[in-house]
């Protein structure tokens, strides 16, 4: 899946209007509904802020650049790449610690 995050790294060049409007959003929800509509495809978010502390613990979902997944089946984590639709159901899926998270899954 497609990640959206608000991480300041990325190339120079898409700060030129032209680009710009196509790679930058206001918000993760923006860029998501952008993903969906040109692609079809889900989306992921990274919330590289203050934001995600280590204190927020979730099912590991990244996966490598052959779309595999990085983590066991059941591994959490507290990386901030979550699902979209998650952080609108946080107490069914984001956690106070690692072992809270494990025990739900």
């Amino acid at each position: 899946a497609t990640i959206c995050t608000n991480s300041g790294d990325y190339p120079a060049s898409w700060n030129d209007g032209n680009l710009a409007v196509h790679h930058l959003f206001e918000t993760a929800a923006k860029c998501c509904e952008k993903v969906a509509e040109r692609t079809g495809q889900a989306c992921d978010i990274r919330d590289v802020n203050e934001g995600w502390d280590c204190n927020k613990w979730h099912l590991a979902i990244e996966k490598d650049d052959n779309n595999e997944p990085l983590h066991a089946e059941g591994t959490c984590t507290n990386s901030g790449v979550i699902h979209e639709v998650w952080a609108n159901y946080a107490e069914h899926y984001i956690f106070p610690n690692h072992q809270s998270c494990c025990d739900q899954f």
